[in-house]
């Protein structure tokens, strides 16, 4: 059962792909936050190309380096070389995606009330209807857009500040950076799922301890759309169009929970 609900977390993606070539309605409520999506997408890459020789000497500082004492040693370490070499680029991949994520989180900040307006559709789409506990009227519309924006810059000031604090233990302590570097992937895929679920679960009337709570009661699903949305961000031109996507995917991801309950 929690292999086949990870697995129908990591499907979402796909069917929020569907969802937007369908529905032309959606597609025009992702225009917006799709231009923040590549505003910061270039931030990010700007981040990685800038620092690329430190966040490599990072992700690559656990690989040892075995050396050959004579000719018939390079049977083992020509191909042990190769191994690791290849284990180090995708270490690196692997932080160069989270640094990119972070970036793309950022950027929800500012398009905050958009993608709020994208969730919204899609689950009027979805569902016939949408759920809302706040305030009726224009005044409750401007409330749950300063709500959204403001509630976004708490999960990303908490999310920057749990990866700044693995990124310091893995610099200090001796050893420390190849668990810190699968820390970081493992929370950065995570919260993705978390973050861009939570503009249905504000609507819902939760609130940050609450949805992680939520979280870890539906740890599979969560963690199998958390894993898809990462390896999307990581891959070059399908995540110029991240930020809307995820949101599409984390508002079907609430949908999908609340239907199997």
């Amino acid at each position: 059962m929690t292999i086949l609900r990870f697995a129908s977390g990591a499907r979402l993606l796909l069917d929020a792909l569907g969802l937007l070539r369908r529905e032309r309605a959606i597609r025009r409520a992702a225009t917006a936050p799709g231009l923040v999506s590549l505003a910061a997408l270039g931030l990010g890459l700007a981040a990685v190309f800038g620092w690329a020789r430190d966040l490599y000497a990072f992700a690559t500082s656990w690989v040892p380096s075995p050396a050959a004492a004579s000719w018939y040693d390079w049977i083992w370490v020509g191909p042990a070389r190769l191994v690791l070499d290849l284990a180090g680029v995708l270490s690196f991949v692997a932080v160069a995606g989270a640094v990119v994520v972070a970036a793309l989180l950022v950027g929800a900040i500012f398009a905050a009330p958009l993608l709020d307006r994208l969730s919204r559709r899609v689950e009027e789409v979805v569902t016939g209807g949408v759920v809302d506990r706040s305030r009726p009227g224009i005044a409750g519309f401007a409330a749950g857009a300063a709500r959204s924006g403001l509630e976004e810059l708490k999960r990303v000031a908490f999310f920057l500040g749990v990866q700044a604090a693995i990124l310091v233990v893995g610099a200090l302590v001796p050893g420390a950076q190849a668990p810190a570097a699968t820390a970081m992937i493992a929370v950065t895929a995570l919260f993705l799922a978390l973050d861009s679920a939570s503009y249905a679960l504000e609507r819902r009337g939760l609130g940050f301890r609450e949805k992680l709570r939520w979280s870890r009661r539906h740890l599979a699903i969560v963690a199998g759309y958390g894993a898809a949305a990462f390896l999307l961000c990581s891959i070059p031109v399908v995540n110029l169009i991240a930020l809307p996507l995820l949101v599409v995917a984390g508002t079907l991801l609430v949908i999908d929970v609340e239907r199997a309950r």
